[in-house]
């Protein structure tokens, strides 16, 4: 499935078709898995990246989260994974500061942070 969606993805093959994945072929799935994943950036998302960036310096450009430290949800260990990717595109970092909120702002967010906990509330509840 990966092959078909990303063309930098070639592997060796080998006798019956077996196909022998080099370390570069690694890295990449590792890298694309992350964005994938833990960023949360779409199949198309990711192309454009690699297409952007080239393969070479979307590998590099990258941290990568292990797998064994994750659990396919954003947590605070893709802020550097983020981080990394904003330079790697020529972003400047941005800052997470509350205080740029406004009160009002804050007030409205954690309307809607209960909102959205009482309907994964009413999702768990019907499964």
């Amino acid at each position: 499935f990966w092959e078909a969606k990303f063309s930098q993805i070639r592997p060796l093959r080998r006798g019956g078709g077996r196909r022998y994945y080099r370390p570069d072929d690694v890295q990449l799935l590792h890298v694309i898995h992350n964005l994938l994943y833990v960023e949360g950036y779409t199949i198309k998302g990711v192309q454009k990246l690699l297409r952007d960036m080239g393969k070479k310096n979307l590998i590099e450009g990258i941290e990568v989260v292990p797998a064994a430290d994750h659990d396919d949800t954003p947590s605070r260990q893709t802020q550097p994974v983020k981080r990394n990717m904003d330079n790697a595109l020529g972003k400047p970092p941005q800052k997470t500061s509350r205080s740029k909120l406004t009160t009002a702002q804050r007030e409205t967010l954690d309307g809607l942070l209960g909102e959205l906990k009482e309907i994964r509330s009413i999702i768990k509840s019907d499964e």
